[in-house]
């Protein structure tokens, strides 16, 4: 029998929370990490897999997009959602994609893909792209294995399942059958505007360190060393 872990009190077992603080480094941090790879298009239809309390809809709801969805397996997460006035659904991520009949521009995983089974990932992945309008975006965010305080961020969850650095979260993108992908770093941002600015510059110089470190030991063309990791692939023809 498979236990669904999501189901109920999953949240308490983690130390989330959704105060206005956090909302607002949230909102810098989305508006700077992911800013450019949303359309201006207010009208556009996205779809946020694993919505979880809802900051990302929050986000975007914010930003003045009206045709949102998000879908969660958490009873816990959907009725935090709708209490916010959020447009969602509890439904399993597959059930949903093999469903749904109107095509999204925009679909984003947040901290999701960790969590899916490494048999079907690319499954999942393919469905995505069937989900997709032409030249529309898959946006992944995940920890990214390359940096070593993502071991921790791997193992504190019982959930996760696989981790992914630039080359394999590329690798299971070409599989699915996207022939455009871009892996980012992502930078977290303290929403304080002296070390807004500084934190890009230690980012940097955090790069520079890795880079060497990898290049001495043979693993060339990694670029992407920050804590987690954002892969843009985009449904277009080559």
């Amino acid at each position: 029998m498979k236990t669904n872990f999501y189901k109920k009190g999953y949240n308490k077992t983690l130390n989330y929370s959704n105060s206005y603080k956090e909302k607002k480094n949230y909102i810098n941090y989305f508006s700077k990490n992911y800013g450019q790879f949303i359309a201006n298009k207010k009208d556009i239809r996205i779809l946020d897999i694993g919505c979880g309390n809802g900051l990302f809809l929050e986000y975007l709801k914010g930003q003045g997009y009206n045709n949102i969805l998000g879908i969660d397996l958490s009873q816990e997460n959907i009725i935090i959602c709708k209490g916010k006035g959020l447009n969602v659904l509890e439904i399993d991520v597959f059930t949903y994609l093999n469903r749904n009949k109107e095509k999204f521009d925009l679909i984003v995983m947040n901290d999701i893909i960790e969590h899916i089974l490494r048999d079907k990932v690319i499954l999942l992945l393919k469905l995505i792209k069937l989900n997709l309008r032409n030249k529309g975006i898959l946006l992944i965010k995940t920890l990214n294995m390359s940096n070593p305080v993502s071991l921790d961020t791997l193992y504190c969850d019982f959930t996760h399942q696989w981790g992914y650095s630039q080359k394999s979260i590329e690798q299971i993108c070409f599989l699915a059958g996207f022939k455009n992908v871009e892996v980012k770093n992502i930078i977290i941002y303290p929403n304080i505007s002296f070390l807004d600015w500084i934190f890009p510059f230690i980012y940097k110089l955090i790069k520079i360190k890795y880079k060497m470190i990898f290049t001495f030991y043979g693993k060339k063309g990694n670029n992407v060393f920050s804590k987690n990791l954002l892969c843009i692939a985009k449904n277009e023809k080559i």
